[in-house]
């Protein structure tokens, strides 16, 4: 699973550059996280919160969803 994480700093890093549809790309490539995903993940909620703020900044009403 440390793929996720990798995507997951790939996102963040494009984020920050205000490159919010390949950020929104990567995003695509990590969900849906479900149960067996999350396996081997140290710390989900890191990349759930990466996940939110893309979302968020584009409007997505997925957003809600990596909060809950």
């Amino acid at each position: 699973m440390g793929e996720a994480v990798y995507r997951h700093y790939d996102a963040e890093a494009l984020y920050a550059q205000g490159n919010l549809a390949d950020a929104l790309a990567q995003v695509a490539l990590l969900l849906p996280l479900d149960e067996e995903a999350r396996v081997g993940m140290g710390r989900p909620q890191v990349i759930y919160w990466v996940c939110y703020q893309i979302l968020q900044a584009l409007g997505d009403e997925r957003a809600a969803s990596m909060l809950v």
